[in-house]
């Protein structure tokens, strides 16, 4: 087998050198990430949860391994050196489940939740509210209604954290705003349920 040059050794130095323990915000950065390409793409849930999560991406060699594959969609090494440019994350057991079981939630309560955000997103045009926007409202407000563990005030906060670092300089406001007025909905539906430890 031929011997990688240095270029290719070293092609992913920062990914290599460096790794951080996984998070249920950093889970909760990715299921962003697997959702919103999932609503501009055709691309499955799962098949992202991988490619996204876990980094396992299709590397394109040359044009007819490509043409053999046509099936699947290929990143070029550059492509793959930018997402990589962060350091590795060691994911534990329970943060791929938590991130398995959110994803799972947010479909679940997708048409659900979109109902409401229309209902109560007064003065704004639903189809004018980015992507971003409505998909951590969704993430949010499903994480309220399906993780009987969490706090809700926990649950708002990292979904303004989300805002304020992928969106608009004026999204966490917004955000706020309707999340909150969704946690009433849910509340006098009785639609949350919290154990003691999570009511709050």
């Amino acid at each position: 087998m031929q011997q990688k040059n240095n270029n290719e050794a070293d092609i992913f130095p920062i990914s290599k050198l460096n790794s951080i323990q996984g998070t249920r915000r950093l889970v909760r950065e990715k299921v962003l990430q697997i959702l919103v390409a999932h609503y501009v793409s055709t691309a499955s849930i799962n098949e992202l949860f991988e490619h996204i999560f876990f980094r396992d991406f299709y590397l394109e060699e040359n044009e007819i391994e490509a043409e053999k594959q046509k099936q699947k969609e290929y990143l070029t090494k550059e492509e793959i050196v930018d997402l990589l440019a962060d350091a590795k994350i060691k994911w534990r057991d329970e943060d791929i489940i938590f991130g398995k079981k959110l994803l799972n939630e947010c479909e679940k309560y997708f048409e659900f939740i979109t109902t409401i955000i229309k209902n109560v997103s007064e003065n704004w045009d639903y189809d004018r509210i980015n992507i971003i926007d409505k998909t951590i409202i969704i993430i949010c407000c499903s994480e309220m209604i399906g993780f009987s563990d969490i706090p809700v005030r926990a649950t708002i906060n990292e979904a303004v954290e989300l805002a304020k670092k992928f969106s608009t300089d004026k999204s966490f406001i917004f955000v706020n705003a309707v999340v909150e007025k969704i946690k009433k909905h849910l509340m006098d539906e009785n639609l949350i349920q919290k154990s003691e430890r999570g009511s709050k």
